[in-house]
């Protein structure tokens, strides 16, 4: 940790050793990073993640999520994290439409992005009507 990081993976490593001692030390070390590439998926994927999951600001993971997916849109798990972080802002119906993006994909989508779409469906289930279908599917 004493070391200066010199490349995007040298920053990102940091900022996820300091994560669980200083969520905001990691967010500031991804800022760096992304002073190098700004859209680097790395830099934005760990963005969004340290938003979402360490300081609750799923605003600032929305952002970041959205310039994961318009750089790489069949990014599953860009997809289906911001499909759980639109459901917890609320925003049902674009959180709906990345699931549906996903569920029409012919690529076989990872367990972890699995879970997060029937963790987003169990967000939207009580909003949205076709959701509670959904759901049960995701589940079984």
């Amino acid at each position: 940790l004493n070391v200066q990081p010199k490349t995007v993976e040298d920053w990102v490593s940091r900022a996820l050793a300091k994560l669980a001692d200083s969520p905001e030390a990691a967010i500031e070390d991804l800022q760096a990073a992304a002073t190098i590439d700004p859209f680097h998926p790395l830099v934005l994927q760990n963005q969004a993640h340290v938003f979402a999951e360490y300081m609750e600001d799923d605003q600032q993971a929305i952002e970041a999520l959205n310039k994961l997916v318009l750089l790489q849109p069949s990014n599953d798990k860009a997809r289906s994290g911001r499909a759980v972080t639109l459901a917890r802002l609320e925003r049902f119906t674009a959180a709906l439409d990345d699931l549906q993006y996903l569920e029409a994909s012919t690529r076989p989508l990872s367990p972890a992005s699995m879970y997060q779409m029937g963790c987003a469906y169990a967000l939207l289930h009580h909003s949205i009507e076709d959701a509670s279908e959904s759901l049960v599917q995701w589940l079984e």
